[in-house]
């Protein structure tokens, strides 16, 4: 939404409770990893909540610190028993100058990001695997979570048996920070790679603050885009 919520925790309902009223603080609990202070992103995430089937999950705001006082909410993901295949990838970017690609797949956009001159010679980023991985969906963050953070013009590759590069998907004009790209098959292959074309940070950078690349046992549904707020 372009405001950062300066402190904020990540609940999960307690085991045992069928139905968790949200305004019942007594039916939650904070997930491991799961609270967040002092932070300057509009966007952060946490893979540790517990392995255990839950009826609910929850936002509670700790920390409010936008201009005017107040909380906004753009969009809110809660991935159940996904298979994130970026973490296990080797990661390259030789034509990135700042940042490193750990950042890339921690699964967390509040701590750091890939950057480089947009868009330098080299505008690849590259994940690539010792062998044939089955992919249905990848989801990209344009940024680490400034509001003008994105990616305008960028092309999914995978790398086919020879070798070569061949295109998924190409993108053009976007305007929003993160993108879900689910396919309508899955796709077979041990390379897949991001050519970033254009971006805008209004600083003259591109930026990427997340990659997931998600496995065919367990891709989440393609979230609908959003258009508004809830204030």
């Amino acid at each position: 939404s372009g405001y950062a919520q300066s402190g904020y925790e990540i609940q999960v309902a307690k085991v045992g409770v069928a139905n968790p009223n949200g305004a019942n603080a007594a039916d939650w609990e904070t997930v491991p990893g799961g609270s967040f202070t002092a932070q300057t992103t509009t966007q952060a995430y946490t893979a540790n909540a517990p392995d255990l089937n839950r009826t609910g999950v929850r936002v509670v705001i700790t920390d409010n610190s936008n201009v005017d006082g107040r909380f906004r909410l753009r969009e809110l993901w809660a991935f159940s028993n996904y298979l994130n295949l970026a973490p296990s990838a080797t990661k390259s970017a030789p034509g990135w100058t700042g940042g490193t690609t750990v950042f890339l797949s921690d699964e967390q956009t509040a701590n750091g990001q890939l950057y480089t001159s947009n868009v330098g010679a080299n505008p690849n980023v590259t994940f690539t695997w010792s062998d044939q991985q089955l992919i249905s969906g990848v989801l990209i963050h344009g940024g680490s979570g400034a509001p003008n953070e994105h990616l305008i013009d960028y092309v999914l590759q995978q790398r086919d048996i020879t070798n070569s590069w061949v295109d998924i998907l190409t993108v053009t004009g976007n305007t929003q920070k993160s993108l879900f790209h689910q396919f309508s098959e899955a796709i077979e292959t041990d390379g897949l790679r991001i050519v970033v074309n254009s971006a805008d940070n209004g600083d003259g950078f591109a930026r990427i603050g997340e990659v997931f690349i998600f496995g065919v046992e367990a891709l989440p549904p393609a979230p609908e885009p959003t258009s508004g707020l809830l204030m």
